[in-house]
């Protein structure tokens, strides 16, 4: 009876969207990972085909998310060796193919528009301008208008176990830097300078794609906790050298996971669960100030927990309900938008990102699902009776 009462209660609360809550969405792990239970196409990435090849499970399951990160699904990560078929525009992917990995843009698009969902794409850093333009053009033109497209340039390029990273510093030292360049002679800092102006002009190419419909796009810098560079890429933004277009960014993105340096199976590991999180958004609210100064939407990439020694347990503990609840009551004083890093993955000890270990997992043995499910409920984002989300916070051209 008790269980009934909370469902209906949260059920009438999804009528009346909170005041500075937080949006949700979520990153998709990549489909050749985790075996069949994780591949959401129902012949297996490897024979896709059809209008529409998706289970029917996972499009119902994925619902209370507002947004779609499609970073793994894109092979974002180490590009060049990803995507054995070329870096031009005419290798790419397609929808025709068979084989989905890494996805074709298409198919992409299909579950936004199948569900109703913002998309977020990650662009490769191997993408040159006419790469970026006609993908800009291919999302315009398919992707149902009244959804928005988040753009972001490749993925942490400050992350050293990253091919992207080292390319970025690589293509640093070749720039003639306009002398007195602040930060010139740190090779990341100095790569995180052309992290930015890739940025920029990948925005600028959409922008052109994008011409008298510019808010359909929210354009992403995304950045780290660990180091200050997100004022390296605010003070790019007024920079003519880095940003030779005056395109002006909407949001700055971080990825505040919490828990690196946990053992799960600790008896204690609630309480330091928290401090963790305490931590972690104490270096947020820094950041957070440089964003704020320069008017961008402050919102997160990715984030969840972090946990590299037994996660596994700690993800199976019903208790992880409770410091998710309380994670993201505290990420909403920061973000307004948390992109939970992934909606299903399978859990080992030192990997356990999935809110679900795999796709039709029940809801009550998902704790970090149900968390998330609960928030969005609350919070008036997602209406479980209708399986409609809605905006809570509403983009505007950030250069008005």
């Amino acid at each position: 009876m008790i269980k009934k009462l909370r469902i209906a209660c949260l059920v009438l609360i999804a009528c009346c969207p909170i005041a500075g809550a937080m949006e949700v969405g979520t990153n998709f792990w990549d489909v050749g990972w985790g075996g069949e239970r994780n591949d959401p196409f129902v012949d297996g990435f490897k024979n896709v085909a059809g209008e529409n090849p998706w289970k029917p499970e996972f499009l119902d399951e994925i619902k209370i998310y507002t947004v779609f990160r499609f970073m793994d699904w894109g092979k974002t990560n180490n590009a060049v060796e990803a995507h054995p078929g070329g870096t031009r525009w005419e290798d790419r992917v397609k929808k025709s193919d068979p084989l989905q990995r890494p996805m074709a843009y298409e198919w992409m698009i299909d579950l936004c528009n199948r569900t109703g969902r913002d998309l977020w794409v990650c662009v490769p850093h191997f993408a040159d301008e006419d790469y970026m333009y006609r993908l800009a053009c291919l999302i315009r033109d398919q992707l149902d208008p009244s959804l928005l497209c988040y753009v972001e340039w490749s993925n942490e390029t400050f992350n050293g176990i990253f091919r992207q990273a080292h390319y970025c510093n690589e293509e640093a030292k070749k720039l003639k830097l306009p002398p007195g360049t602040k930060w010139e002679n740190n090779l990341w800092y100095r790569g995180q300078m052309y992290h930015a102006r890739r940025s920029f002009e990948t925005f600028h190419q959409f922008e052109r794609a994008f011409e008298g419909q510019r808010k359909r796009l929210v354009t992403v810098i995304g950045g780290t906790t660990a180091h200050a560079f997100a004022k390296t890429h605010v003070w790019a933004i007024d920079q003519p050298f880095f940003n030779p277009h005056g395109v002006k960014p909407d949001a700055y993105a971080l990825a505040p996971y919490f828990g690196n340096g946990l053992d799960g199976k600790d008896p204690d590991i609630v309480a330091q669960a928290r401090e963790a999180i305490a931590k972690r958004l104490a270096r947020v609210a820094e950041i957070g100030q440089v964003v704020e100064e320069a008017r961008l939407r402050f919102v997160t990439y990715e984030g969840g927990q972090h946990l590299k020694e037994n996660s596994d347990v700690f993800c199976a503990n019903p208790a992880v309900y409770e410091v998710y609840q309380h994670y993201l009551g505290e990420l909403e004083k920061h973000f307004g938008l948390f992109m939970h890093y992934t909606h299903n993955g399978s859990h080992s000890s030192g990997n356990s990102w999935g809110a679900k270990r795999h796709i039709g997992e029940s809801v009550e043995e998902a704790h970090k699902y149900r968390a998330l499910r609960d928030y969005v409920v609350k919070t008036g984002q997602y209406d479980p009776k209708t399986g409609k989300a809605r905006r809570l916070n509403e983009k505007t051209d950030s250069r008005q």
